[in-house]
């Protein structure tokens, strides 16, 4: 793990696992080019690491992603096992800030059967990210997969439902923690 101190904030970052991306991933991309630099770097695939942090500070203890869970292959779902190293039990995670809702950052908030892996977490996201995930009408032309995306998204939405609220624009979630709207 790598930790750093931002003020009196720790900020911690969890591996949950390692994986592979096949090409098709990327569609905007030319195949010879990522051919290109796959074999430039080494590698056999496009190489991944899945993570999420750990912060700690004086309001409470905030997870910033979840990492992939169980959901992005067999390598991937160690969230638990980097926080048993840090003593860190998944009822004592306060606050869930998810950046947004590819399943690679959400996928270790939810358990098999849809419920909440953190039971007294509150779930925090932007009002862009919620109002866009939260609408199946947004994925009507994209396609099958992005359909399935949705409404995996919407099981997280339910899972944490009474605990769950969005940020609007730049806003202080801990003392001496903002989040500022970046979206791309």
């Amino acid at each position: 793990t790598f930790k750093h101190m931002v003020g009196d904030i720790e900020v911690v970052a969890l591996t949950d696992g390692i994986g592979s991306f096949a090409p098709e991933v990327f569609p905007d991309a030319a195949t010879e080019d990522l051919n290109a630099l796959i074999a430039a770097a080494g590698k056999p695939a496009i190489e991944t690491n899945f993570n999420a942090f750990l912060i700690r500070g004086r309001d409470g203890i905030m997870l910033y992603d979840t990492g992939g869970g169980d959901l992005m292959g067999p390598n991937v779902g160690k969230l638990q096992d980097a926080l048993a190293e840090l003593g860190v039990k998944a009822d004592e995670i306060d606050t869930i800030f998810l950046s947004h809702m590819h399943t690679d950052h959400w996928g270790g908030s939810i358990d098999k059967d849809g419920q909440a892996v953190f039971a007294n977490a509150s779930l925090i996201l932007s009002d862009v990210e919620y109002d866009y995930w939260r609408n199946p009408e947004n994925f009507v032309e994209k396609g099958d997969r992005a359909q399935a995306s949705q409404r995996s998204a919407a099981r997280v939405f339910a899972a944490y439902q009474a605990r769950l609220r969005t940020t609007k624009g730049a806003e202080t979630l801990y003392d001496g923690l903002s989040v500022l709207p970046l979206y791309g």
